[in-house]
């Protein structure tokens, strides 16, 4: 199992209004033209959740490239041997939608399915529900189901499993919760499978030395997308109209 090369920081005030505060952001998008390579740059937030690799993303701007992309959501590490790009610091990733670049063992088409399904099935109940649900530093815990996905699985059942931490007397509750169910449900998790709450977006970091991450934000209502695509065919049309 791959670790994220940092040391935890103590918890501290992570967004309290969870998935309806992030329900916000999500509306504001960067839009640009037709899809291909898209570089993007935004900044790690100070707040940890639960004690894990984890925090909010924000200021998020195209660089370059095109496509749409949410100005806030959050991050997870999903990358273990570099290192967590620090709290309030701002970097560029490349948006991916396949997790090729983290995976030569292979499988990461089903990983993305699998991610998808960790997230929609277990983030809101993880944040509202912390350490007094989930045993000891629940952030970290999503980070090593993550990790068990990108850095162990490599495209059979077999290779989803539960490694002990070195601390036997930490509870582990959420981590062991996942891993069984990827396990019990494997057959069922699609390479298809996406969640219906929130976007999942992979960023790569190709400087060599920070990590890659999971970037989440929340799926906009249908009338909330309506607008983002009226907003966007209005800009098209005044850049069209302008002499």
């Amino acid at each position: 199992l791959v670790q994220c090369n940092i040391t935890p920081r103590p918890i501290s005030t992570f967004l309290e209004q969870r998935r309806a505060s992030l329900a916000i952001p999500a509306l504001a998008s960067i839009s640009v033209g037709a899809a291909d390579a898209q570089v993007i740059e935004g900044t790690t937030g100070a707040n940890i959740y639960h004690n894990g690799y984890i925090s909010d993303f924000n200021n998020v701007s195209v660089v370059s490239g095109s496509g749409t992309i949410p100005t806030d959501g959050v991050v997870f590490c999903i990358d273990g041997p570099a290192h967590w790009p620090g709290f309030g610091t701002t970097n560029q990733y490349t948006v991916s939608s396949s997790l090729d670049f983290l995976m030569p063992q292979g499988g990461s088409e089903k990983a993305v399915g699998l991610m998808n399904y960790v997230i929609e099935n277990y983030f809101d109940a993880f944040v509202a529900g912390g350490g007094a649900v989930w045993g000891d530093v629940p952030g970290y815990q999503m980070n090593m189901a993550l990790w068990e996905i990108t850095g162990d699985f490599n495209g059979t059942r077999d290779s989803i499993s539960i490694v002990d931490d070195d601390e036997p007397s930490e509870n582990y509750s959420l981590y062991r919760t996942i891993v069984n169910d990827l396990w019990t449900n494997y057959d069922s998790i699609s390479s298809d499978y996406r969640s219906t709450k929130y976007d999942l977006k992979f960023l790569v970091e190709d400087d060599g030395v920070h990590q890659s991450l999971l970037m989440i934000s929340p799926v906009p209502e249908p009338s909330a997308a309506l607008l983002l695509g009226i907003s966007a065919a209005g800009m098209v049309m005044r850049r069209r109209r302008r002499p």
